[in-house]
């Protein structure tokens, strides 16, 4: 059976009109590097409502702080660290300002990074790096 995940890139727009993408670092048990809001998708979920509740849950922003999301049509399908075939659709949400928190259980530290020093070593997978490119060049 294939496990299902989504991958949500998430950028605000600075006051000189360029994107800053939010990147989450995660905790030591989870591997100590940095990627974007990602997370499995529930029994009988679709992937929209999980983008959606993974955002909330990892970051505390609502879906009305969100300003537009998009469906990016852009899936990955890859082997986990468990042997698993893994399915991961990727969203974009623009955001407004809100009042960050990150869960301790899966993060220490997040940051938001200005869309011109983003290279493929600011995330560990490139899968992140993929995605959040792909927003800065066409979003």
């Amino acid at each position: 059976m294939q496990k299902r995940k989504v991958q949500v890139v998430i950028f605000r727009t600075s006051p000189s009109g360029e994107k800053e993408f939010l990147i989450l670092k995660t905790n030591e048990r989870r591997g100590n590097f940095w990627q974007s809001v990602t997370g499995g998708v529930e029994e009988g979920e679709s992937f929209d409502a999980a983008a959606f509740r993974e955002t909330r849950e990892e970051t505390a922003c609502k879906k009305e702080q969100v300003i537009r999301y998009i469906d990016l049509k852009l899936d990955f399908e890859f082997h986990d660290q468990w042997g698993n075939d893994v399915v991961e659709k990727v969203y974009l949400f623009e955001v407004s300002d809100f009042d960050l928190k990150i869960d301790p259980s899966e993060h220490t530290d997040f940051k938001w990074v200005n869309q011109n020093v983003i290279n493929e070593k600011t995330v560990k997978f490139e899968m992140n790096y993929k995605a959040i490119k792909e927003c800065i060049e066409k979003y």
